[in-house]
């Protein structure tokens, strides 16, 4: 089905987040697959909870496109830079937050290590930054913002 798992990565990159192919999920994520985010209370468990994961974040920036930046491979794992670019026009809803639409563009980036064996996805670690997604959105006050203290 893909060539490398270079190629499988870039290819699931580009249909499942930017063209919205989700039935591609069923066919390259590993029924035990996990997803792994520092930020994340648990991690997302088996091709299900991956699909909930994009399809909120699809949702949420009806525009979202995901740029591969870098791609990098050695034996089983996948080492993936990428940046991503979308509008906040409707309510972000996760297992741990809700958000309403702030209609903002915004502009994040991460890095997502995967572990590929025999053509599926058995898991992901990804690092985002997420903190400059919050803060951009208007939900973290910067710094000079800051209240004072008491």
């Amino acid at each position: 089905m893909f060539e490398s798992n270079k190629d499988l990565i870039r290819r699931g990159l580009d249909e499942i987040w930017n063209k919205g192919d989700l039935s591609l999920i069923d066919r390259v994520f590993a029924p035990g697959y996990v997803f792994r985010h520092p930020n994340f209370p648990e991690p997302l468990a088996g091709p299900e909870g991956y699909r909930n994961f994009v399809q909120a974040y699809r949702h949420a920036f009806p525009d979202l496109h995901i740029s591969l930046n870098e791609l990098i491979a050695e034996g089983e794992m996948v080492v993936c830079r990428w940046s991503a670019v979308g509008t906040h026009d409707r309510e972000l809803r996760t297992s741990s937050l809700v958000a309403p639409p702030t209609h903002h563009q915004v502009l994040w980036s991460g890095v997502t290590i995967s572990t590929v064996r025999d053509g599926m996805i058995l898991d992901d670690l990804m690092y985002s930054d997420t903190l400059g997604l919050r803060m951009q959105l208007g939900w973290v006050l910067e710094r000079h913002e800051a209240p004072a203290r008491a």
